[in-house]
Order: C-alpha cells, then structure tokens, then sequence
C-alpha cells in the first residue's frame, strides 16, 4: 500500500482512475469501464512487454478481480459500455 498527499485545493476538478476508485468516499461522479479482461486481452497481446502479462496466473488473477469488481458498476453514475458509448443515469448520485 503507498500513500501519497497531494495539495490539490486550487483544482477545479481531481481524476482517480483504478480498479477500485468506485468504492472511495466523498466522490461526486464515478465512471465504471463495462470492457473485461476478456474484452481487453487483444489489446493487452499488442503491447505485452513480456509473456508474463499474458500468462495464466495473470489470467485468472484478472479473472477473479472481475468477480470482485463486477459488483461495483451499480455504483456508478455513468458507465463506458463495450463500444465504447457512454451510459448515464441521474437517479444513481
């Protein structure tokens, strides 16, 4: 775990991108990525730097972190579906 503290009191606005941004406290809006490991594994196969980003273990790590994450898009305010188009729901705050 790392700990950073930043100033940050002169931003307008502060973008927390990670698997787990959805579950942090005091957020006004927060976007969940519908794509899964399996969606993104083409992309990952272009710019693996090495065959252990493409192994097994690595696979099913991301597959048991999509079990977990999964779960959290009914947190969201908008979500970035497969194509990459935007869904929005007002009633979701």
């Amino acid at each position: 775990r790392s700990e950073e503290i930043l100033d940050w009191r002169a931003a307008n606005i502060l973008i927390i991108e990670g698997t787990y941004a959805l579950i942090l406290e005091r957020t006004d809006y927060t976007v969940f990525m519908k794509r899964t490991h399996l969606d993104t594994r083409g992309n990952r196969l272009q710019r693996a730097r090495s065959e252990l980003e493409l192994s097994s273990f690595v696979e099913e790590v991301l597959a048991i972190e999509h079990g977990i994450v999964a779960p959290l898009a009914n947190l969201a305010n908008a979500w970035v579906e497969k194509d990459y188009s935007v869904t929005t729901s007002l009633t979701n705050s």
